[in-house]
C-alpha cells in the first residue's frame, strides 16, 4: 500500500512539475516576437557602426528593427504645401545627438513612397560629424 501511494505521489508531482514548465513556455513571447529595439536609446558611436548595415530598399520595419525609433520625423516632397492637397513622396527619419563638446549630430534616412504603397529606404547622410 505504501509503495502505491508514494508511485501516485511521485506522478502527481512529475504531472504538475510539467504542467508547470509548459505554462512557463507557453506564456512566453517567442523570440521573434521580441521587439528588436535596443534597450537603450542608440547612441552616436553604435549608430555609427549599424549604419553600415543600411541597404537602399528595406523597409521601414527592417530599420526600425536595426537602429530602433527615430528622434524625430518628417513627411518631405518637393512641391509639399501645408495647406495641399500634395501627397507627401518621402519621409525623414532623424536620429540626433549632442556631443560633450555640445555639437549636434545628426542621421537622416529617406524612405520614398513605392507604388504599392510600401516605404522603402532611399538613401541617408550624416550632419555635423
Amino acid at each position: 500500500m505504501a509503495a502505491r501511494w508514494h508511485f501516485q505521489m511521485r506522478l502527481i508531482r512529475t504531472r504538475a512539475t510539467v504542467a508547470a514548465l509548459l505554462f512557463l513556455l507557453s506564456s512566453g513571447a517567442p523570440a521573434a516576437a521580441l521587439p528588436a529595439h535596443p534597450a537603450s536609446p542608440l547612441s552616436l558611436s553604435r549608430a555609427e557602426q549599424l549604419s553600415v548595415d543600411l541597404k537602399q530598399g528595406m523597409t521601414m520595419e527592417e530599420v526600425d528593427g536595426l537602429l530602433g525609433e527615430p528622434t524625430r520625423t518628417a513627411f518631405k516632397s518637393p512641391d509639399y504645401d501645408v495647406n495641399s492637397t500634395n501627397v507627401p513622396r518621402t519621409m525623414q527619419w532623424i536620429y540626433e545627438w549632442t556631443t560633450p563638446s555640445q555639437m549636434n549630430q545628426s542621421f537622416q534616412l529617406i524612405f520614398t513612397k513605392k507604388p504599392h504603397g510600401q516605404w522603402s529606404l532611399d538613401g541617408w547622410a550624416w550632419a555635423g560629424l
